[in-house]
């Protein structure tokens, strides 16, 4: 294997420093892509940067040709029981440049997992189309499990509950992790075609909605406390986001903007589930898409007898629990760590906890005043 890429020699640079001609932007730019059969003996490993922990996802090795050899960038694993069958070609993605260089290679070896093959897009498209299929997901007959591909991903957790195994095949489809997908849905929720299309056009960053997400989950907790239906909420809260989007490109923030109304009080007597007690065990947002109200209770202080309520049963209060184990450990094994997510996800689970302890105190009392 040849060393890194050797600079140009300073009389083939007509240029001044750093203008580059468009004959030197392509030097290492794809010039063929196909699906070919190779010889075993002519593939390389590339060892400079290691081979990644996983084996790879693609049913075929992922190789680059250069003027000096085929290097196998990922799925050596796949040329290795080649060799071991006894093959002596096996069919491969190829990709072809022009030149070779050490540095290129390394590239495309990281690249390979991080970059999409059809390249990037913008984070409002991200959003948009996760919550469309996610709407797929649930308007379709067949168990969403049958759309998990079992890849190598780890913390994989499912449930039976449709709304939370939608969750878990955006993340294992989309290689993110469980707190991003319901950001992305928290996100997009409540906002129509023409704002999503309006912010994707000004290329919207995380950063946006993020500042937007505080004043949105209250517009919809005190639009719901109104008693609108969807469709209203949605038109109410898709015109605020332009308008929040305005105030963004003008200041670089977003003012509180909570309406004349005040919020309605995020109480347990009230049992209102669109506030702390409607936390979902995965949710990183108190008014995100409808899966985050799943598990959840609209749960009292301790009634009077005469109230004969119907007390939750210790198999409800384990479900709870089995849901914010299986957060946490979600949480761990998450492939981008956010903190800020992280708290707020931990946040959620805290709430849930103490609405697990009260419902587990009430039974208690309750039992022991029967035997009483």
């Amino acid at each position: 294997m040849s060393q890194k890429g050797k600079r140009p020699q300073e009389a083939e640079i007509q240029n001044p420093p750093g203008v580059l001609t468009d004959a030197q932007i392509l030097r290492f730019k794809t010039t063929r892509e196909d699906i070919a059969e190779i010889p075993v003996k002519s593939i390389q490993q590339y060892p400079l940067i290691p081979d990644y922990k996983d084996p790879t996802e693609s049913t075929l090795p992922i190789v680059v040709h250069t003027p000096e050899a085929f290097f196998c960038i990922d799925g050596w694993n796949l040329i290795e029981l080649a060799r071991a069958a006894g093959q002596s070609n096996v069919r491969c993605h190829v990709y072809e440049i022009r030149e070779h260089s050490d540095t290129e290679m390394a590239i495309r070896k990281v690249e390979v997992r991080t970059k999409p093959v059809g390249g990037t897009c913008y984070y409002a498209e991200l959003v948009r189309n996760t919550n469309l299929l996610a709407k797929f997901l649930m308007d379709e007959m067949e168990n969403p499990i049958v759309f998990s591909h079992g890849g190598s991903r780890r913390g994989s957790f499912f449930t039976n509950n449709r709304e939370d195994d939608i969750r878990e095949v955006l993340s294992e489809r989309l290689g993110k992790g469980r707190s991003t997908i319901n950001a992305y849905l928290n996100f997009g929720w409540y906002l129509n075609n023409e704002t999503t299309d309006t912010l994707i056009s000004q290329n919207t960053g995380r950063a946006f909605f993020e500042k937007a997400q505080i004043n949105k989950r209250k517009w919809i907790s005190n639009l719901k406390s109104d008693g609108l239906d969807e469709e209203s909420i949605t038109n109410q809260i898709s015109s605020k986001m332009l308008e929040w989007r305005e105030e963004y490109q003008e200041s670089g923030d977003i003012k509180p903007d909570l309406r004349d109304l005040d919020p309605p009080a995020e109480t347990e007597e009230e049992g209102d589930q669109t506030t702390e007690s409607s936390s979902a065990s995965t949710s990183t947002d108190e008014n995100g898409p409808s899966s985050e109200q799943v598990n959840t209770f609209s749960h009292r202080s301790p009634p009077a007898d005469s109230e004969a309520p119907v007390l939750p049963k210790i198999e409800d209060v384990k479900a709870v629990m089995q849901k914010v184990a299986e957060t946490l450990v979600g949480l761990v094994h998450q492939s981008s760590f956010d903190c800020d997510q992280a708290i707020e996800t931990l946040d959620g689970q805290i709430r849930q906890l103490a609405i697990v302890r009260q419902m587990l105190t009430d039974i208690r009392d309750r039992a022991a005043k029967e035997e009483a």
